[in-house]
This record gives C-alpha cells, sequence and structure tokens, in this order.
C-alpha cells in the first residue's frame, strides 16, 4: 500500500530529526532536525488529504477495501475515503461475453449433445449486468473473477441441459425455444448473486460432419422424389385432359348422332304417298314427261335422220 509506506517513511525522517535536534552536536545539525518535525507532519497530513479522495467513472461502483477486506460501496464521482482505504471500481453496465462450445476451435468449450448424443456446436453470447447494491456481497463471496467462476459454467450446464432434450434434426428448428428457456433459467439461477441476465443469444449452430452430409443426402433425395412426383402429377393432368377431351367429343358426336335420328324421325313421320311419288319422279330421267289422266299436252317427236335420195 503505497499511501502507507510513504506515511511509515515520513515518520522515520521524523523520528531522525526528532534526535538530531536533540543530541546533534553542532547548532546547524540541531537547527535542520527542528525543521524536520515541524516539515514531516505537515507532509504526511498533506499526504493523507491527497489520498482521502477519489473519483469513480459513471456507469461503475466503488468498492472500499480497507487492506484485505471489502467494507463499503461508494457511487459515481468523487468521494471521501480514509487514506488508508482503496476503492476498485466494478462496472455495473451490460457485459456481452461470447461463448463457444466447440473444442475444434481455439477456446473453445466442450459442445453440448442431442438427444441421441450426437455433438451439437454452438456459440452464444450472454448479456449481463451486476445489481449495484449486490457487487460488495459478490465480490465478498466469489471474487473478482465471479465470471469464470459462477456464470460460464452455468451457461454451458444450463445449455447442454435443453439440447440434450430434443433429437439433432429438432434442436434447429426448436432454436428459440432452446434460447427463451437458457436465459430464463439462467436468470433465475444467477439472481442470487445480485446478476441480472438481460438476455441471451444463439449466433450458431453446428452439427458433426457426418449428420449434416446425411441431411444433406436426404434433402437431395427428397428434392428428386419431388420431381419425380411432379412428373407423374403433370402427367396424370395432361392424360386427365386428353380423357376430358375425348369425353367431349364423344358427347357432341353422340349429340349430333341424336339430332340425325330426331331430324330422320320427323321426316319419316313426314312422308306422304305425295310426296314419296315426288321423290321417285325426283330420281328418273328428266326427258320422261309424265301427264296427269285426262290432260292433253304437245310433244315434239324427237328429230328424225335425213333420207338418202336414190
Amino acid at each position: 500500500m503505497f499511501w502507507l509506506f510513504v506515511v511509515v517513511l515520513l515518520l522515520m525522517v521524523w523520528v531522525v530529526s526528532f534526535l538530531a535536534a536533540k543530541n546533534a552536536p553542532n547548532p546547524e545539525t540541531q537547527n535542520l532536525g527542528r525543521t524536520g518535525i515541524v516539515v514531516v507532519p505537515l507532509l504526511v497530513v498533506a499526504f493523507s488529504a491527497f489520498f482521502s479522495f477519489t473519483t469513480v467513472e459513471a456507469g461503475h461502483i466503488g468498492l472500499v477495501r480497507t487492506f484485505s477486506d471489502y467494507t463499503g460501496e461508494v457511487g459515481p464521482g468523487v468521494n471521501f475515503k480514509w487514506p488508508w482505504q482503496q476503492v476498485e471500481e466494478v462496472t455495473v453496465r451490460t457485459q456481452s461475453k461470447q461463448i463457444v462450445m466447440n473444442e475444434k476451435l481455439k477456446g473453445g468449450t466442450g459442445s453440448a449433445v442431442s438427444r441421441e448424443t450426437q455433438p451439437v456446436f454452438a456459440t452464444v453470447t450472454l448479456n449481463y449486468s451486476l445489481e449495484s447494491g449486490a457487487v460488495m456481497d459478490l465480490y465478498r463471496e466469489v471474487g473478482a473473477n465471479y465470471y469464470s467462476a459462477i456464470v460460464e459454467p452455468r451457461v454451458l450446464q444450463v445449455f447442454k441441459s435443453e439440447t440434450v432434450k430434443y433429437s439433432t434434426i429438432d434442436v434447429a428448428p426448436n432454436r428459440e425455444k432452446i434460447r427463451r428457456a437458457v436465459q430464463g433459467i439462467l436468470d433465475s439461477q444467477l439472481e442470487d448473486y445480485g446478476i441480472d441476465v438481460t438476455d441471451f443469444l444463439i449466433n450458431d449452430l453446428d452439427f458433426a460432419d457426418a449428420f449434416v452430409n446425411a441431411i444433406t443426402e436426404k434433402q437431395v433425395a427428397n428434392q428428386r422424389a419431388e420431381a419425380a412426383r411432379e412428373k407423374v402429377r403433370q402427367a396424370t393432368f395432361e392424360a386427365n385432359q386428353k380423357i376430358e377431351t375425348a369425353k367431349g367429343d364423344a358427347q357432341s358426336k353422340l349429340i349430333t348422332a341424336k339430332a340425325d335420328a330426331q331430324a330422320n324421325r320427323l321426316r319419316a313421320s313426314s312422308l306422304t304417298p305425295l310426296v314419296l311419288e315426288f321423290e321417285r319422279i325426283q330420281k328418273w330421267d328428266p326427258q320422261i314427261v309424265y301427264v296427269p289422266a285426262g290432260a292433253s299436252i304437245f310433244v315434239n317427236p324427237p328429230p328424225q335422220p335425213p333420207s338418202e335420195t336414190p
């Protein structure tokens, strides 16, 4: 402790000055000792006054430390303290920590697992803040390394306890559900330490290469099956269209045949003997002329070939 070291040094100077003022063999040394007896206490007072005030930055609180124990808290601004006390600034702003759950990456921790014990690699972010009234107790009970001591281990434990509830293929679709569950559990567990979990984010999810390849192959197979089903649907549609067209043509022909049959029936019913006789006459040779009974008509005889004179 710098203040205590300087004060002890000044006190030693004062003792030397006191002894010199009383026992020095010459007046000059005695006068120097008397001067030291007066000046040294003034220096102690000035030095102590300089170390009696401290400033704390906004968004922080100051933990007052008396030798080896935390004995109080001070807020932002200028604060008075005893010169032998120290003030450690602790932020109460929201802090953000990223955790990589992939032992294959540098700085990564062990991965989570699914229900089938398949590895689930994740990168998550925890946002949290400290409650100002609970910081001193946190530092007393846990210490300044509270994040690595109680926060990060709980993040890993809670996240893994949630992913193991789902099968590997269901982890990603339930990402938001897992995120909310982890945030709620962490906030409840860390509340007793004065740590407020403001947000929990899942930045990235990944799986073992074998699982990813299997999913990719399955997706390709599904796409091919869907393409085949689409071809079947198209062929079925075209066949149905042809059937509908054939039905339409058959229906049209049936209607036409029914209309012709109906016309023939109507025509047959309207054929009287006179009409039939007329139809028969129309089919005979037009050079033949028929005269009704009792009528007279002059018919030119057909031309005769010229006669030869003897």
